[in-house]
């Protein structure tokens, strides 16, 4: 049985097939910035972000303008932990 990713989206439901009761509990957790110039450098280094200087800078300013008023950015993030008991055999 080929099962794929898991995640906080899927995690039940796959965990559902292998134990009798399962549990999520959410932890609320976020990112708060308040270095614009550290978040740009960080998307420029990821593999995953191409990002040319141009859109760094232009990302950059943006960011700054937000910090101006409002002095953080908060970046919500979905994270959890599963409880998984009564095995099914």
């Amino acid at each position: 049985m080929a099962i794929g990713g898991f995640s906080i989206n899927n995690g039940e439901s796959i965990l559902n097939m292998f134990f009798g009761d399962v549990k999520y509990f959410p932890f609320k957790d976020k990112l708060v910035i308040d270095d614009s110039r550290a978040i740009v450098d960080y998307l420029a280094s990821s593999s995953l972000h191409q990002i040319n200087e141009k859109e760094q800078e232009t990302l950059f300013h943006h960011l700054e303008k937000i910090l101006d008023s409002k002095k953080v950015l908060e970046v919500g993030k979905q994270s959890g932990l599963f409880l998984a008991t009564n095995a099914l055999l």
